[in-house]
């Protein structure tokens, strides 16, 4: 898991947005998200995110893939695999 660039208080937790299929990254603390557009990351708030797509801002419209505490600290800057490729 990726240390939150929005509040270095928790982790991202990788989920897929379940209408859109898009991956994201979100904080469970701060309600940050990290996500891929053209080929870039952009970090934008959970509210702003569902807003723009007319979805509901609510964390039910998310599937949580992954839970876990992270085993050592990682932060946002050297994740070389921030979204990995789901289904491989």
């Amino acid at each position: 898991m990726i240390l939150c660039p929005g509040c270095y208080a928790d982790y991202l937790q990788l989920a897929i947005v379940n209408q859109t299929q898009e991956i994201i990254r979100i904080c469970n603390e701060c309600n940050c998200i990290v996500y891929q557009k053209d080929g870039c990351k952009k970090t934008t708030n959970l509210t702003t995110f569902t807003e723009e797509r007319g979805l509901p801002d609510l964390w039910s419209e998310l599937t949580i893939l992954e839970t876990d505490e992270p085993a050592e600290e990682e932060n946002y800057e050297d994740a070389e695999n921030l979204f990995p490729a789901i289904g491989e």
